[in-house]
């Protein structure tokens, strides 16, 4: 990505020449640029994409004076600053990038995160945290960036570079002035300067993309620093509003071998009445033992139910929740995405409706409908759902790396036993809510559901997030099936 006040050291990182800027100078560039900024800035807000600044470093009080400048110049009821600072106790129970993907901008909205995603990835593994991993971190925060970019974000981000002796100076002249209120990863980060230093350097190395490259700026020069970001910012956002940024070469996960398949023909694996009574009140029982020792020990599920229209999905979920403490579980019904929903980030919705520790978080179709009915009623183009499977991938990965139980269920039925059902909801009055013209429709597409199931089975299973598919013909033997499957995985988490 060109930046003309950068030079490329590598891809992925560009630096800004050192130099040093006088008043008339800086008066000068400041006369021309904000009114330039606000004008961008109300022209942004009509655009179609969210512009999210990173302004990170060692540099924390520089940071500060920055945002100070840029506050003063533009409509601050227009931009959203979020300086995140240690994490809650809820927090530290999520994967590391959950709360920032909850404070995410929508389309045609203004962000700017101090220190962000991967300063705090490198003070905590300074301090020693060692789960999720450094490299681990890095890997996500990289793939979630491009995610952003390939979804449309303008994203920039900026370190401010400042060695140790002026770094001190700076930090004893900011508390004496009270300029800026220091939390502990504005701390860790300015402060345990040897160790954090080494880990920045890996962390440019593998989260400079050129995509979503860093912009290395000396912070030495107060006057200097501002004019180079706040340039590049205008720059960079007046270039994007003249026109579409081109589609940066997305990743598409690889088919994976022992992936399950869908049985053909389904088999209908009947059981009686008494033994299926029996077994779903011991299963039950079981379940609920699992979930209430989770609870107390913090370990998070989440659970996806996927399928045809009158697979079963919603019998098997009142199956597995019938038993259980209503605080111990939720139960998250996806629909069509609404207005809010559709100006972020598609997988923005899930990241901000996940469980609290502890819970079982069920979901009733899922982030999945990106490589399904998204996919088949072309809603989303051909490179939205391809490079979705790593997505998908990656957020699950996330989950599974912070201690939660993913599972996945695909209930298979075959169309005669599909149409059916749909005539016995027709026929009761207390089902008939379920059925609409939009499921008989979409009988006719049922080879390229078949296809897009069939490869998201195969790119998207993993070990930590695995897909079990459930012969569902028998509404009975589907649901022991089920509960047999989450009963196994919390007894081997559980110990």
């Amino acid at each position: 990505m060109e930046d003309v006040h950068f030079e490329p050291v590598r891809p992925g990182l560009l630096r800004a020449p050192s130099a040093k800027l006088g008043k008339s100078e800086w008066a000068e560039i400041a006369a021309e640029l904000e009114p330039r900024l606000l004008r961008l800035q109300f022209e942004h807000r009509e655009s179609d994409f969210p512009l999210i600044v990173v302004i990170s470093g060692e540099d924390r009080p520089g940071a500060g004076e920055l945002l100070a400048r840029l506050g003063s110049w533009l409509d601050p009821r227009h931009i959203a600053v979020h300086a995140l600072g240690a994490a809650t106790e809820e927090e530290r129970e999520q994967p590391p990038l959950w709360r920032f993907w909850r404070t995410l901008p929508a389309k045609g909205q203004f962000a700017v995160f101090v220190g962000a995603w991967t300063a705090q990835a490198i003070v905590a593994t300074a301090r020693g945290v060692k789960h999720p991993d450094f490299d681990s971190q890095l890997e996500h925060i990289a793939t979630t960036e491009r995610a952003w970019v390939e979804n449309g974000a303008l994203l920039l981000k900026y370190w401010l570079d400042l060695p140790p002796k002026k770094l001190r100076q700076r930090l004893d002249e900011a508390h004496e002035q009270r300029f800026a209120r220091f939390d502990d990863m504005d701390w860790g980060l300015a402060t345990d300067f040897e160790r954090t230093n080494e880990l920045a350097a890996l962390a440019l190395e593998r989260t400079g993309t050129e995509c979503a490259p860093w912009r290395v700026v000396d912070s030495r020069n107060r006057r200097n620093r501002d004019a180079v970001i706040l340039r590049s910012i205008a720059d960079e956002l007046e270039r994007r509003l003249a026109q579409r940024p081109a589609r940066p070469v997305h990743v598409i996960a690889p088919v994976v071998p022992d992936a399950p398949t869908r049985p053909d023909p389904v088999p209908n694996d009947a059981v009686d009445e008494t033994t299926y009574r029996e077994e779903l009140g011991e299963l039950q029982a079981q379940l609920d033992k699992c979930t209430r020792r989770a609870m107390l020990q913090g370990l998070s599920a989440v659970v996806v139910f996927e399928g045809w229209d009158a697979a079963g999905k919603g019998g098997a979920i009142r199956r597995v929740t019938a038993g259980l403490d209503p605080l111990c579980y939720q139960v998250t019904q996806i629909g069509a995405p609404t207005a809010q929903e559709l100006a972020h980030h598609y997988l923005w919705r899930f990241w901000t409706r996940l469980g609290r520790p502890g819970r079982l978080c069920i979901f009733d179709r899922s982030w999945y409908g990106r490589v399904l009915v998204e996919r088949v009623e072309g809603f989303a183009q051909l490179e939205d759902w391809q490079r979705a499977y790593a997505e998908l991938v990656d957020f699950e990965e996330q989950l599974a790396e912070t201690g939660h139980l993913v599972h996945k269920f695909w209930l298979e039925i075959d169309p005669k036993t599909q149409l059916e059902r749909f005539h016995d909801r027709e026929n009761d009055s207390l089902k008939r809510y379920k059925i609409t013209e939009d499921d008989y429709r979409n009988r006719s597409k049922w080879p390229l559901y078949a296809e897009a199931a069939d490869e998201m089975l195969q790119r998207t299973h993993r070990p930590r997030a695995p897909w079990q598919v459930v012969p569902a013909v028998c509404k009975e033997s589907a649901r022991l099936t089920v509960l047999r499957a989450l009963v196994a995985r919390y007894e081997k988490a559980l110990g």
